[in-house]
């Protein structure tokens, strides 16, 4: 009984190790195939640039 016991627990750990693995390349090709595209969107740049405005406001603070 104890080995039918280890078996089942290494196939229950093999099966979702599958899983895990499979899922993550899954991830790795949706990653790919999102950032192909927006390298020549122009609106990802755009995106990227906003977070400039918070630093000019700063300096202009410290100006003053």
């Amino acid at each position: 009984m104890k080995l039918q016991g280890l078996l089942f627990k290494a196939a229950v750990v093999s099966v979702g190790a599958g899983i895990y693995l499979y899922f993550k390349k899954l991830l790795k090709r949706k990653k790919k195939t999102i950032k192909q595209p927006a390298k020549n969107l122009k609106q990802t740049k755009a995106v990227k640039r906003t977070p400039a405005k918070p630093r000019q406001k700063r300096s202009a603070a410290i100006q003053h």
